[in-house]
């Protein structure tokens, strides 16, 4: 931990040896240190103390006051009963500064007040003016100097250990420079911290102090190359609290982002197996998209084996959080998985093209010029892409997952095009004119098949891996075949050549 500069007098020596020197007694110099601080003023302090200061001072002229009063008591704490004063000081600052933010009526990301234990609740207060989880190592810092304040200021015998109240006082610094110092002196000292390729425990605390804005935060974790600071970052807690979704009263959602995750999905492809580690422990009931994003950003980093063992987990992500973000990037996934040979490119594609289990009030929307055509929207369908992205999808996806298995590529997308046909005819049945074409959606299989519409887009992807590996050898013929006369329900599958 960065150790902090004591207040010096103009002499260069600290006001408490100066008096020792002098004879006085330990109440004689309790009186002159607090007649010190508040006489001499900020300019006795280092320069990190003196820049927290002035912004305290911006907040509150009385904040100010505490915080230079605790730094001249920290010099004189092994003083008989000083430090239930710095421990005193040390409380009514921190309950002082948490209130100036708290004004602001900040949220803690994914807090629910239940989740904490009694004893513990002012870590609800910490982590909304952090802005951070409650479980997130810097508020638990913040935390643990804040109970040591509370439980030392009051007398008791025997007292409470003068060190320890001291090393609070001075953790307690290191915070509210990286809290409240201005952001170019902060910023300043976390590009110092960029540059080192190996970190110490030291430096991981002395940076620590420096994150606790989520601006610094997100300017270290965003710009940090070096996978050096991995073990040192994970040890110290950085990466065990990705921010859930942050729902509003009104129902609208919030996705807080996670510099921390762009960091290992940065390095994932030197630390494979470390970064692996650390995602398979968040939690899978987790709803923020950012975060899941994150997850397939990294996945599609690492090697094959490491990124398989990823799918389980993003396959609930699929079930329980929203598919913004993350869904289109998956795609890019399925892709690389199948190029590498894994089978588990399929469990990732059929998580992606997953259809709403029945239709909706959207579905039955048209507007005039497509009614008069008799065309209307089928995107209601896709519960996680849009129509750009299932046609992406088919592009970039469906090829490789043909050369990795072509049968089972078509079972998929035949699966798909039953169900969305199905699904479909539930709408047109009650809209459509009975004689109206019933493949009027696909007139051609040859890929001028109508791009807007799901069960085209399907239908023309399914047909060139019909015919692609049905013209290989009658063997597979026949095994395409067998495949496909599990869906001769609908025409598409018996009238539009899919059997040759």
């Amino acid at each position: 931990m960065t150790q902090m500069p004591r207040p010096q007098n103009p002499s260069g020596e600290s006001s408490a040896e100066t008096h020792r020197q002098a004879g006085g007694s330990p109440a004689e110099a309790i009186a002159l240190s607090t007649d010190a601080v508040l006489g001499r003023g900020i300019a006795n302090l280092g320069t990190r103390e003196r820049a927290t200061a002035e912004e305290l001072s911006r907040l509150d002229p009385q904040l100010a006051g505490l915080y230079q009063l605790g730094h001249e008591l920290a010099v004189r704490a092994g003083d008989p009963g000083v430090a239930y004063l710095l421990a005193h000081v040390g409380r009514e600052l921190g309950r002082g500064v948490v209130r100036a933010f708290i004004g602001q009526d900040l949220q803690v990301p994914g807090a629910r007040n239940d989740d904490v234990p009694e004893n513990e609740r002012n870590r609800v207060t910490i982590g909304a003016m952090l802005q951070l989880p409650l479980s997130h190592g810097s508020v638990t810092e913040w935390f643990r100097v804040s109970r040591t304040f509370s439980e030392a200021a009051h007398y008791r015998t025997p007292g409470p250990s003068a060190d320890e109240v001291r090393d609070a006082f001075l953790r307690f610094s290191d915070l509210l420079f990286g809290r409240v110092a201005p952001y170019f002196a902060t910023h300043t000292e976390i590009d110092r911290f960029l540059a080192i390729e190996s970190p110490t425990a030291g430096d991981v605390d002395a940076v620590r102090a420096l994150l606790v804005r989520p601006q610094q935060r997100h300017y270290f974790f965003t710009h940090l190359q070096h996978a050096g600071w991995l073990g040192p970052l994970e040890a110290a807690g950085h990466f065990n609290a990705p921010p859930d979704l942050i729902v509003e009263p009104d129902g609208r959602w919030r996705a807080p982002q996670w510099p921390e995750g762009e960091y290992l999905a940065r390095i994932a492809s030197n630390q494979p197996e470390r970064v692996a580690e650390t995602l398979l422990k968040i939690p899978p009931t987790l709803q923020n998209p950012t975060v899941w994003a994150i997850v397939i950003d990294a996945s599609k980093a690492m090697p094959a084996a490491q990124a398989v063992r990823l799918v389980p987990l993003l396959e609930q992500a699929f079930r329980t959080a929203p598919p913004v973000h993350f869904a289109r990037r998956a795609i890019d996934l399925v892709r690389g998985l199948a190029e590498k040979g894994e089978d588990a490119a399929f469990r990732v594609a059929e998580c992606l093209v997953w259809f709403s289990p029945r239709p909706t009030e959207y579905a039955g929307q048209r507007d005039t010029t497509r009614r008069r055509r008799g065309l209307h929207d089928t995107e209601w369908l896709l519960e996680r892409l849009d129509m750009y992205e299932l046609d992406q999808f088919c592009r970039k996806a469906i090829p490789p997952l043909e050369l990795l298995d072509p049968l089972r590529t078509i079972e998929f997308l035949a699966n798909r095009v039953d169900r969305a046909i199905a699904l479909q005819q539930m709408v047109d049945s009650k809209e459509l004119p009975a004689a109206l074409d019933h493949l009027w959606w696909c007139p051609h299989l040859d890929g001028r098949g109508q791009r807007h519409d799901v069960r085209s887009i399907l239908s023309v992807s399914l047909a060139g891996v019909v015919k692609r590996t049905a013209q290989r050898d009658p063997g597979s013929a026949d095994a395409v075949w067998a495949v496909l006369q599990r869906y001769t329900t609908h025409a598409v599958f018996a009238e539009s050549g899919m059997r040759s």
